[in-house]
């Protein structure tokens, strides 16, 4: 066969281009702005008299001389949320989850300097440091050696693929121990830095974190306990006693006190001076989820995923005693916007307020609206200026004036209700309680809210969408509720619509309700006949669709680590999944305030997010296929 000639070549490879690249419409797409990102703290460390703690995806540094109680110090922004630290002399190695690894020089103790970085090419979770080398339990990307001798030249020596997520890593020489959740704890020669290979599998269910104390390997294990495992030879390691007291996210050892950190539990304290059999010395309610441990002289220092670093004295371990806390930021699950003021739900934290007058610059607009329950969702009248919370956590719902930023105060409050989705019109508050049904509150006067109407419809709800007579309640895997709310207080269920994946959150916009479907993606009915919704069109969106925000033509849906895709709805009848823009770490819930896309990141904050109309990745027009900027004539060899 005779070859091709040159411009021949020129046209096919052309052709193909066009046939491979993603023909993009010219629908908005987004490009990130900005980010407030504070958080769950998930990961601390002490040295000498400053701690040094995750705040979502801030490195924040606190001071502990002579009040044990942290003060802030100074923070430092990250890529993304802190998940673990590790500490060699001046050199704090910090696990950025998805982001890798940050290395900072910390001889002045007070302003972390940034002085290497690596991308593991998975998730980082856990980290254990010895003579210049980093092991890195990475996630899906399994167990990662790298070599810092050199933090500005970081290398790695290998990558081993694991039959879980590496969740932690623990040390002894020539053996590393990783954590597999449900698989249990992988033994690893690594005499051999660059072909670690498998020596043993220690059966778990479902190992977390790992703590060594010479001979003896101590397995958090979340739903079993903890795990005393006997590693003199790792080869032929055996368990040697399993405390099953609590349930286990870490632990920290101290000579023959063993401190747990139990998640919900708080911390459980146990004496191993008899490894075979743990003793139950005390526990001690921390008020949060527990998830990493340090300890200071007579101090434990605490970890919460929804509330900061909480300073515990267990001077004697077994009467443990409130020592103060730094509060943090909790996770990020709703948000509403009044003009210029973004309103957050943070879970123990309470409802943030932030000026998002500058969208790339998120800061805090006035007071914290605390609480000691859990602040799931967040409802803004913008033109009362009024906020409706649902506190899960106290079982209320409060009315708060949110006219004067600096000085919110409480309207109105009614209790006890504990529910998973809020939704307000006019006078009324509806209120999806899953297990416990639907209610409706009327809110005419602030000074008396009263229950009006309850229902116990056929699937349990999690969120609702109210619009004219009608109320719409997602329900998981059973779709959609329809229910008649034309007289609030006999609420009458009237139709619903099974969807296969789960219904997490709807939006109402003229005959159409647009739902976020978990793994259906986007899902489009007709409900102008309310008893009788029919489907128009769905979409797959290529990740787990939570939450929806509709903007003109395009909807924005959240997907947890996924981001957040891109969807033309300008056909209801054929929406067009555009595309996935990451940048977000458990996206939850969004908003849109002009050209800008607020995020609620479960884990890292606010993400902001440019909404353009310039979707070009090249500035020549290759995706249009137009080739007029480029050269006629090539040359080759």
């Amino acid at each position: 066969m005779k070859k091709l000639s040159l411009i021949w070549r020129i046209v096919l490879i052309g052709c193909l281009s066009l046939a491979l690249v993603p023909q993009f419409s010219e629908a908005q797409c987004l490009e990130e702005q900005g980010a407030w990102p504070y958080g769950p703290s998930s990961a601390v460390l002490t040295f000498e008299d400053w701690v040094y703690f995750g705040d979502g995806a801030t490195l924040v540094v606190g001071v502990i001389s002579p009040d044990p109680q942290p003060s802030y110090a100074n923070e430092v922004a990250l890529p993304a949320p802190v998940s673990d630290l590790a500490l060699y002399l001046d050199t704090l190695y910090v696990a950025v989850g998805e982001a890798g690894v940050i290395l900072f020089d910390i001889s002045d103790r007070e302003n972390p300097i940034q002085i290497g970085s690596y991308d593991t090419g998975g998730s980082a979770q856990g980290l254990a440091y010895v003579a210049s080398k980093l092991f890195v339990a990475d996630g899906e990307g399994g167990l990662v050696i790298l070599n810092v001798n050199d933090p500005a030249a970081i290398s790695a020596y290998s990558t081993t693929a694991t039959s879980d997520d590496a969740l932690d890593v623990a040390l002894k020489s020539p053996y590393v121990f990783v954590a597999l959740g449900h698989d249990g704890v992988k033994v690893y020669d690594v005499s051999d830095l660059t072909t670690p290979v498998l020596k043993r599998t220690i059966s778990t269910s479902d190992a977390q974190g790992l703590t060594r104390k010479v001979n003896t390997l101590l397995v958090s294990d979340y739903t079993g306990g903890l795990r005393l495992i006997d590693i003199t030879d790792p080869v032929t390691a055996s368990e040697i006693s399993h405390y099953t007291g609590c349930t286990a996210k870490d632990s920290l050892v101290d000579g023959d006190t063993v401190y747990i950190a139990a998640f919900s539990g708080g911390i459980d304290i146990v004496d191993i001076s008899t490894p075979a059999s743990p003793t139950h010395l005390a526990d001690f309610d921390t008020g949060h989820y527990s998830r990493k441990l340090a300890k200071r002289l007579n101090t434990l220092y605490v970890a919460h995923s929804t509330g900061g670093i909480r300073a515990v004295d267990v001077s004697t371990p077994a009467s443990p005693s409130n020592d103060g806390a730094y509060i943090t930021p909790g996770q990020t699950r709703g948000l509403a916007i009044d003009g210029t003021n973004l309103f957050l739900s943070n879970g123990f934290v309470g409802m943030q307020n932030l000026d998002v007058a500058d969208p790339a610059n998120p800061g805090t607009a006035g007071e914290t609206w605390e609480t000691t329950g859990f602040i799931k969702s967040v409802v803004v009248d913008s033109s009362l200026h009024r906020a409706y919370l649902l506190d899960s956590g106290l079982s209320t719902f409060d009315v708060v004036d949110v006219s004067d930023p600096d000085g919110e105060s409480r309207l109105g409050s009614f209790s006890p209700i504990t529910g998973y989705g809020l939704a307000v019109a006019g006078s009324y508050a509806y209120i999806a309680k899953y297990s416990s049904g639907f209610e409706i509150l009327d809110i005419s006067n602030l000074a008396s809210i009263s229950s009006v109407g309850n229902l116990s419809p056929s699937a349990n709800p999690v969120s609702v969408v109210v619009d004219g007579n009608y109320a719409y309640l997602m329900a998981g895997y059973s779709g959609v509720i329809l229910v008649d709310v034309s007289t609030p207080s006999s609420p009458t269920e009237i139709g619903s619509y099974d969807t296969v994946g789960y219904s997490y959150f709807g939006v109402v916009s003229g005959s159409k309700l647009y739902l976020a479907a978990g793994t259906d993606g986007l899902v489009i009915l007709d409900i102008s006949t309310p008893a009788s919704p029919s489907l128009v069109g769905s979409v797959s969106v290529g990740g787990t669709a939570k939450h929806i925000v509709l903007d003109g033509t395009t909807a924005y849906l959240s997907m947890g680590s996924s981001g957040v895709a891109v969807v033309d709805i300008s056909d209801p009848s054929n929406p067009e999944f555009l595309r996935s823009v990451s940048g977000t770490t458990s996206s939850e819930a969004a908003v849109v305030s002009g050209s800008s896309l607020f995020v609620a990141d479960l884990d890292a904050g606010l993400d902001v997010f440019e909404i353009v109309s310039d979707c070009s990745i090249f500035s020549d027009g290759f995706e249009s296929g137009n080739f007029s900027g480029w050269s006629s004539s090539a040359g080759a060899k």
